[in-house]
């Protein structure tokens, strides 16, 4: 389950949805709010060869290199409140 960046105060992880909650393992992306820019699934237009390529590349390249992000970065942000 994702958590705020609130909970870690100023060593807060700076990898976050577009409403401030970092992923944890189990996290599926399609429940948060993320700016996929050019790779977004839900633009207008596009089609179904393309949204189809576009949800393979988030559900298997982007979200895992997101998941693993935001675990080094809560990982460095548990440290340093650590020694706070």
């Amino acid at each position: 389950m994702s958590y705020h960046k609130t909970n870690f105060g100023k060593f807060a992880p700076r990898i976050t949805d577009i409403n401030g909650y970092v992923p944890e393992p189990g996290d599926d992306w399609r429940d948060m709010r993320w700016d996929h820019g050019p790779d977004d699934p839900g633009e207008p237009g596009i089609s179904d060869e393309e949204r189809r390529d576009r949800f393979r590349y988030l559900d298997e390249e982007w979200w895992p290199g997101v998941l693993e992000a935001a675990r080094l970065a809560t990982k460095r942000a548990q440290a340093a409140a650590q020694f706070q």
